[in-house]
């Protein structure tokens, strides 16, 4: 996000105070600037319900194996939690941060301080990536499991923006407005290693079946063709044994 008019605050989600059905929705804030002096005159606000996103993530995106969506909000800080969905949060806790949803046992580690406090690090590096608006096709982090036990996954990620308008000179609405690419999520899937490993077991089966089988045709072929050749040359023997007793036949009844 960039600063003044043209960054937006999306909040994390809450429940709506005067709704008993547990409807979460969120806030999202844009400031409003005077152009010649730059002084910050207001803000405007809008509340949206965020379920529909919720729905389709969770409810109608399949992802491989046990992996999980993961939406946050660009906030320049995790103070007051940036989940909107996460792996147990499917409509998001205003108090989580990515990190604690994601990585509970690493930042709740009693034991391995050393190595919790280095996948933390490395995790929340992959979250500053996010919050500036980068994509990743795939980066893979450690965690530890509930076991205790080390888990690799693999996130890709990629922002989520909107368009907007601003009046280039709002005492002069002549000079037209400009488009602004507002950041509002990151949006990122976790598929966790052994379940890639799982996809590619079922193909290296299916290769090592097909290589077995295909050894055993070529050997069939050559067990064949060997038959072939040894038939073929004790055919030619034969005739070639036959000729020559004919013409020695012969030349004895000529010296005769």
């Amino acid at each position: 996000m960039s600063d003044g008019a043209d960054a937006l605050l999306v909040t994390s989600p809450y429940e709506f105070a005067e709704d008993t059905n547990n409807i979460y929705g969120q806030t999202a804030t844009n400031a409003i600037m005077d152009p010649i002096t730059g002084e910050h005159v207001g803000q405007t606000m809008v509340d949206f319900n965020s379920g529909y996103i919720n729905k389709v993530l969770i409810d109608e995106t399949t992802i491989l194996g046990d992996g999980f969506p993961v939406l946050i909000t660009c906030l320049p800080n995790e103070e007051s939690g940036d989940v909107v969905i996460g792996p147990g949060e499917d409509r998001g806790v205003a108090s989580q941060s990515i990190t604690s949803v994601v990585m509970p046992h690493d930042v709740n580690c009693t034991s391995r301080q050393a190595e919790c406090i280095v996948r933390l690090s490395a995790f929340e590096e992959i979250v500053a990536l996010m919050k500036q608006g980068n994509s990743s096709n795939a980066t893979e982090f450690n965690r530890t499991t509930k076991n205790g036990e080390t888990e690799t996954l693999s996130i890709s990620f990629a922002p989520t923006h909107t368009i907007g308008v601003q009046s280039i000179n709002s005492s002069d609405y002549a000079r037209g407005v400009r488009k602004n690419k507002l950041l509002v999520y990151s949006l990122g899937f976790v598929t966790k290693e052994k379940s890639l490993l799982e996809v590619f077991r079922g193909v290296l089966e299916k290769m090592k079946q097909s290589f077995r089988f295909t050894i055993a045709v070529l050997a069939a072929v050559i067990f064949i063709g060997a038959i072939t050749s040894v038939f073929i040359s004790r055919r030619l023997a034969k005739s070639f044994s036959a000729t020559m007793n004919y013409l020695l036949c012969l030349l004895r009844h000529i010296n005769t």
